[in-house]
């Protein structure tokens, strides 16, 4: 089968909003207008990826769109979307190398050499179960979390499920990066293992049409279209209570 994934190489957006979607729902406000009740719903809601002023002007463009709307069953299947919010990515540590990029002014270090980028290793080191918010993980070659960097878990039962840094509980410092405990968002999808791998270099999530006709356009003129893609949650088992 043909694997289905956003081509963001060719199918270059104006602009990419990824949110969560509400994990909670509200009650009906009594008519004294008192506040309603909120429940949390567990899943801690689901993605959401906006992508707006999408360019198809070439032949290339308007048969890439159609086939991806084909591969996609008009939405009854998932696609994989890869977050390319460049502000949004964990930064790996740069280090001079021969062949590498230069500073942001175009200077190259004293020797000639610009930086090369690694990528960044990481991997679970305690078990976590379906529905925390709390991890801990190693993460080796990064420069130091703040918060807000996203990052791709695959498992088998899940699939490929993207997360979020909400906060940083503790960093401890080991050779070549740091242990952190992060508070995550949304709670996990799926347990996870020791030493299971995690994935800061291409985040990604498993995700389908919001509108199964939501990649209509117009063939015969250059256009700009958007589209809206949610979280895929037929796979996602719900958390226990």
């Amino acid at each position: 089968m043909v694997e289905r994934l956003y081509p963001i190489d060719l199918l270059r957006c104006g602009k990419a909003d990824w949110r969560p979607s509400g994990g909670s729902i509200e009650g009906l406000r009594s008519l004294a207008g008192d506040t309603p009740d909120r429940l949390s719903t567990g899943r801690g809601g689901l993605w959401i990826c906006s992508m707006s002023d999408i360019m198809l002007e070439t032949v290339e463009e308007k048969r890439t769109w159609r086939a991806l709307r084909s591969q996609m069953r008009n939405g009854s299947l998932p696609i994989i979307v890869p977050v390319e919010r460049m502000e949004w990515l964990a930064q790996p540590l740069r280090y001079p190398s021969p062949d590498g990029v230069p500073y942001s002014d175009g200077a190259m270090h004293s020797d000639g050499a610009g930086f090369a980028d690694a990528p960044i290793e990481a991997r679970f080191t305690a078990a976590a179960a379906l529905g925390d918010i709390e991890v801990s993980i190693r993460v080796l070659g990064a420069e130091p979390f703040q918060s807000a960097e996203v990052f791709t878990v695959v498992t088998d039962r899940a699939g490929v499920r993207l997360y979020e840094v909400a906060g940083v509980i503790d960093a401890t410092p080991v050779t070549g990066g740091f242990d952190y405990v992060l508070e995550i968002n949304p709670p996990l999808r799926d347990d996870v293992a020791v030493d299971g791998p995690v994935d800061f270099n291409d985040p990604r999530c498993e995700m389908r049409l919001m509108d199964p006709d939501g990649m209509a356009f117009d063939e015969d003129i250059v256009t700009f279209v958007d589209v809206t893609f949610v979280e895929d949650h037929r796979a996602l088992a719900e958390p226990p209570a």
